[in-house]
């Protein structure tokens, strides 16, 4: 977690404070809204009822545990940011990017 966030509490669950580290290395201080928006939009492809940003400060309290879907899309959003992270990089350090950048 970054130096911004606040260290979990001592009796949070283990799912708990993983969920907020994904949270916050997505979307930042607004994670829980931003979360929200970016389920709901994943669920609309399938038909599903929206997730709205209660929901995800239940998760966040504990009172339930995020579905295996909300999981699923966590994961591919950070696999996906990773990657673009990666690509942009990647071409930044190119060599004529780099020099093109600093002209």
């Amino acid at each position: 977690m970054s130096d911004e966030t606040t260290p979990p509490a001592a009796d949070e669950p283990p799912h708990v404070v993983f969920l907020k580290e994904c949270g916050e290395a997505l979307y930042g201080s607004s994670w829980q809204t931003e979360l929200a928006r970016e389920l709901t939009k994943h669920r609309a492809t399938t038909g599903g009822k929206p997730i709205d940003v209660a929901t995800v400060r239940r998760w966040t309290r504990g009172v339930y545990k995020p579905s295996a879907f909300a999981w699923i899309v966590i994961g591919n959003l950070l696999a996906s940011r990773s990657k673009r992270q990666k690509e942009l990089y990647d071409q930044l350090t190119r060599q004529p990017m780099w020099d093109s950048l600093h002209k």
